[in-house]
């Protein structure tokens, strides 16, 4: 009796556990997915990639020595990234956006150019009508705006 309930116990945890084990190799996989996406377009840029962070599906990426951004949007929808020349940007600027209830919707950084004939640039970090919760994007954008400021001093 006590064999069969160890067996059966043992496999009650193994049907708990394997699930978050394949969850975790997917997460694994598609950070895996990411950063090369960013790191082949930095490589093409002949760039290295000095800082990246990824989070839902937006990923950043800095190359110090070419003073270049990157910023990628990878999603069901899209998959898009932009590079951004620092050595053009004046300032970053976080844009928060609030509805009435004091609620964040939105937040993102906001680079604006040298050349005011350039629209700004704006890097969505948060949105959310894709994200329903905020969960670290106040302390990213905010390391991203001081990472950023830095490089343009």
């Amino acid at each position: 009796m006590d064999s069969e309930t160890t067996i059966v116990g043992i496999i009650l945890v193994l049907i708990c556990i394997i699930p978050f084990v394949i969850i975790n190799k997917k997460k694994a996989t598609k950070r895996r997915n990411k950063l090369k996406i960013l790191t082949d377009s930095v490589q093409k840029m002949n760039g290295i990639m000095y800082k990246n962070e990824f989070w839902n599906h937006y990923g950043i990426g800095l190359d110090k020595t070419n003073k270049m951004l990157y910023f990628s949007n990878q999603n069901d929808t899209q998959n898009s990234y932009e590079v951004i020349n620092l050595k053009s940007i004046v300032t970053s600027t976080i844009i928060k956006k609030e509805d009435n209830s004091k609620s964040i919707t939105a937040l993102g950084l906001q680079l604006e150019f040298k050349d005011k004939s350039k629209p700004n640039v704006y890097l969505s970090f948060y949105e959310r009508d894709q994200n329903l919760f905020l969960v670290n994007e106040l302390d990213l954008i905010q390391r991203w705006s001081t990472i950023i400021n830095e490089q343009l001093s």
